[in-house]
């Protein structure tokens, strides 16, 4: 079967930014659906559209100055029935294969002003369970949630840029679960985490990150809820700016399961608050973390960290050194850092954590020790000294 190739504007679509333009381009995805690798192409211009659904064996292309313009908030969305597992988005799909969304353009989410309890608010892109996804080089942008939230396997991520709304809470970038995803030469400035790995239902597993820049938002995140799992994840060659956080590793009592096997290496961050940040007690501050905490009862949902290495890593101006806290009755275990040079206001926490390793590495900080214990297990303390206000300690 021949390959269809649409432009919406033969569908009816208008560049005015004004008129809908959703049923041209649903067209457009039902037409291309119906042949073999259909290409929907979206040129120059702004339009307008509210909810639409991707199909199986679809291109999206929009050409340079490309815009789909959303309608907003929640509130301006027309309320549409969505398939089991999916919340409302402006582009969604269910159980598709080969999809494609390409080009120089922009997905706008027209994100109004938002303050914390606003209530639900769309996501801009919504795959679910859906198999051989390619992003590449479109711009999302202003949603007032997620930009772009996926699950499935053999995800392709190339050159997106995820720019949130200055100052909008929950305005998350990317969101993933699931197998075989490369994510590279991405950059993300968001109100929430810049790339969330995991969900309740989904595992991650083989995952490589690299070659992507971090700005304002809460860095590269993992939870708070795990229960299927994270392993085999590969983040290098990144650079952190500006961000809350860089590595974030979050869970707590009641929504843990096994995190192992991460790897990051050849990373730079810059004014990172946390740079390092492995917690069993997401939901505690800092200064609540309890050292006389008792064990409980090991559960389905305990937190498990495991084999995390982290080489070549350079901080500059953070806060905190970074945190390593697990849990008395399931201790964070076998974590090297190589190689890894910190300056930071304050030390590292670690507490309830085995075989921990520092190797040629420096933690720089302005006050307190560079290093605080609280049943630790600490080897091989650094080949070179940790330092302390800027003298060796």
């Amino acid at each position: 079967m021949r390959a269809e190739s649409v432009s919406i504007i033969d569908c009816g679509a208008v560049a005015d930014g004004k008129s809908d333009c959703t049923s041209a381009l649903q067209q457009a995805i039902d037409r291309c659906a119906s042949g073999s690798n259909g290409v929907i192409r979206v040129p120059s211009g702004t339009f307008f559209i509210t909810p639409v659904f991707m199909k199986s064996g679809v291109t999206l292309q929009l050409d340079k100055g490309a815009r789909l313009l959303a309608p907003g908030g929640y509130d301006k969305y027309p309320k549409l029935k969505y398939a089991r597992g999916i919340k409302p988005a402006l582009i969604s799909g269910f159980g598709l294969t080969n999809v494609v969304i390409t080009g120089e353009g922009v997905i706008d989410g027209n994100c109004p002003p938002l303050e914390k309890g606003s209530g639900y608010q769309p996501r801009l892109l919504v795959l679910v369970k859906c198999k051989n996804v390619r992003l590449e080089g479109i711009t999302l942008a202003n949603s007032p949630n997620f930009h772009a939230s996926i699950v499935g396997d053999d995800i392709l991520i190339e050159g997106v840029k995820f720019i949130a709304r200055p100052k909008t809470p929950n305005a998350a970038g990317l969101g993933l679960s699931g197998r075989n995803i490369r994510i590279s030469n991405c950059s993300f400035e968001t109100g929430d985490d810049n790339i969330a790995l995991g969900s309740t239902k989904y595992a991650v597993e083989d995952v490589v990150i690299e070659k992507c820049r971090f700005g304002l938002g809460h860095g590269l995140s993992a939870g708070s809820y795990l229960q299927p799992g994270i392993r085999n994840v590969l983040i290098r060659d990144c650079i952190f700016e500006g961000t809350t956080a860089g590595l974030r590793l979050k869970t707590a009592r009641d929504r843990g399961g096994i995190v192992e096997n991460i790897t990051m290496s050849n990373v730079v961050m810059k004014a990172v608050a946390h740079p390092i940040s492995i917690n069993s007690y997401y939901g505690l501050k800092l200064h609540e973390l309890d050292p006389n905490d008792k064990p409980q009862p090991v559960t389905g949902t305990t937190p498990v960290y495991r084999n995390i290495r982290i080489t070549n890593l350079d901080v500059t101006d953070a806060e905190i050194a970074g945190l390593i806290a697990g849990l008395p009755e399931q201790l964070v275990t076998d974590v090297v850092l190589n190689n890894v040079h910190i300056s930071a206001k304050e030390g590292m926490r670690l507490m309830n954590v085995a075989n921990v390793q520092f190797i040629d590495t420096t933690i720089d900080v302005k006050t307190g020790p560079p290093m605080i214990l609280n049943n630790a297990q600490v080897k091989n303390t650094s080949t070179r000294q940790l330092e302390r206000n800027g003298k060796k300690n």
